[in-house]
């Protein structure tokens, strides 16, 4: 993590017995709605760094899957701080690894 960026990873869930074709990173100010959420496609990666972000400033992330079956629900939200701007910092990456087991793909009950 640094003061404009978060790097976050995933460990993706049951995929439906259909490969996952691509992750969506979801990503706003923790003040702000889901409406005004910004959004990053990744394929063939679980991770991402999310970067042009505020200094000093909580952010919430989740991730969805999709593949040919459909797109999963959002996973969990996990909240972090950028760091401040100016200050030295020894340089740290965040990563973030969280389980999308439960939350990513419930499609197959909803098509099966």
């Amino acid at each position: 993590m640094t003061a404009r960026s978060i790097f976050l990873t995933w460990a993706p869930g049951f995929d439906g017995n259909a490969p996952i074709a691509e992750y969506t990173v979801e990503f706003k100010l923790s003040t702000n709605s889901w409406q005004e959420s910004e959004k990053r496609v990744v394929k063939l990666s679980t991770g991402l760094l999310v970067d042009g972000l505020r200094p000093a400033s909580n952010y919430d992330l989740r991730v969805y899957a999709e593949n040919r079956r459909g797109k999963s629900e959002a996973s969990r939200l996990t909240t972090h701080l950028t760091l401040e701007a100016g200050k030295r910092h020894s340089e740290v990456v965040l990563v973030v690894l969280f389980s999308v087991i439960r939350n990513f793909f419930e499609i197959g009950k909803a098509i099966g």
